[in-house]
């Protein structure tokens, strides 16, 4: 589609603010069980978003025929959904900024031929089986995504973006005298020569066999290590609270809490989407430039993310996070950071001396009361005892509340792991968790 003609079209129509984004991505997965090929796809898919100040309204439009026949369908369609936009005071984004860039694109990753990759997976399968004669199952898979996109608006904004990667990943089922366990692992990058089949299958296996002659534990209260993995899941739901969205619905716990204490002195936490990575961003959906910037220091809230509108109702500045969500404009945190300590792993696990050490959560968005952060969760883990990881956990389930553990963070390690979604996380001690069984 000729983003030209589609803003002529609306000029011609008295319509003067327009914004126009365009996300063409392409994907191949594939994947093997017992030793066949289970799955093989390949598919692309295009969407448009074009949005236009009509009555003093945003309306927004999404489409995936991008032929320029497709223009005055798109033109009637902007001014029929104006019609039932109740937001007023819709506006695009005009001030003119530089803009940092990062090409996070490799080339050579897509000339590397799909039966390559297949080949991987069947040797990571063959290598996981030889190691220990009681696997009983493995199940490998392999996917890559490319995504290139434009966006555009009629005061003179036009940013351009491409960026791929690739995952592996593998499941594995050991069996032990009839005590099953199984463990999961997953290795991403977007250079295909950083995968190492060798240390990929080593990691899974080493990771299996820990969960192996699990014990059970009394029903009390615990000390507490959290593995980055469980700071991410955590991290994730509470820094959705800083939306600002929520905080105008009353439905954040961080309403009315601007530049006061809500955490430990010891939670520092930045967003770092300008980091030279895979995760970085330039821009936000409605062309805001990104910036790095801290949201929680020493436990005081900083600041809330914004997109245009709810940052002119608050009558601040934007802070970059628009995104679409659930076909509008929405608001989404960028790569999030939990400032480390100065503590090993080792040493944080030596401080807490006897306790517990929780390696994931189940179903936290499902099991959280949104109101109030009580939680309680089905979880995995090990016993900490006399300062060191012993014996996994057989079943528990940990109660404790989202924002008191926050509050109550005793030490944080000084290792840092990027988990998923642009989240990287240390470990945190937490001093009381109650855990039953």
């Amino acid at each position: 589609m000729n983003v030209n003609k589609l803003f002529a079209k609306l000029n011609e129509k008295g319509v003067n603010d327009i914004e126009y984004r365009y996300a063409s991505s392409s994907s191949f997965s594939c994947g093997v069980f017992r030793h066949e090929l289970s799955n093989y796809s390949a598919s692309t898919s295009t969407i448009i978003n074009v949005d236009a100040v009509i009555d003093h309204k945003l309306a927004m439009v999404t489409t995936e025929n991008t032929s320029n026949n497709n223009i005055d369908n798109v033109v009637n369609q902007l001014f029929e959904a104006a019609k039932y936009t109740t937001k007023a005071e819709g506006e695009i984004y005009k001030e003119k900024n530089k803009y940092r860039h990062y090409n996070h694109f490799n080339k050579e990753l897509i000339n590397v031929p799909h039966q390559k990759k297949i080949d991987y997976l069947f040797v990571i399968e063959e290598k996981l089986k030889a190691l220990d004669k009681r696997i009983e199952e493995v199940e490998v898979g392999y996917e890559e995504t490319f995504v290139q996109s434009l966006f555009q608006n009629s005061a003179g904004i036009r940013l351009k973006n491409k960026r791929n990667s690739y995952s592996f990943f593998a499941s594995v089922v050991i069996n032990d005298n009839n005590e099953k366990k199984t463990e999961f692992l997953v290795f991403t990058d977007n250079d295909f020569t950083k995968f190492n089949v060798d240390n990929f299958v080593k990691e899974l296996y080493e990771k299996t066999i820990k969960k192996l002659n699990a014990v059970n534990i009394e029903t009390k209260k615990y000390k507490a290590v959290f593995d980055p993995e469980v700071v991410d899941t955590l991290l994730d739901f509470y820094i959705g609270q800083l939306n600002a969205e929520a905080v105008l619905k009353n439905s954040s716990w961080f309403k009315d809490k601007l530049n006061t204490q809500v955490a430990n002195k010891r939670v520092t936490i930045l967003e770092t989407p300008l980091k030279r990575d895979h995760d970085f961003i330039g821009a936000d959906v409605q062309g805001v430039p990104c910036q790095n910037k801290v949201l929680i220091k020493k436990g005081v809230l900083l600041t809330y993310l914004h997109n245009l509108e709810t940052a002119r109702k608050f009558n601040v500045n934007p802070t970059g996070n628009a995104a679409i969500v659930a076909s509008k404009i929405g608001i989404r945190p960028g790569p999030i950071h939990l400032k480390p300590g100065r503590l090993t792993r080792e040493e944080l696990i030596t401080k807490v001396g006897n306790g517990v050490y929780i390696t994931s959560l189940e179903g936290l968005h499902a099991g959280m009361n949104a109101q109030s952060g009580d939680f309680s969760l089905k979880a995995e883990g090990f016993v900490i005892k006399d300062g060191k990881l012993d014996r996994f956990i057989n079943m528990m389930t940990v109660a404790s509340n989202l924002f008191e553990i926050f509050n109550n963070v005793k030490a944080i390690s000084q290792n840092i792991e990027y988990i998923k979604n642009g989240v990287y996380a240390p470990c945190i001690y937490i001093d009381n968790i109650s855990v039953s069984v």
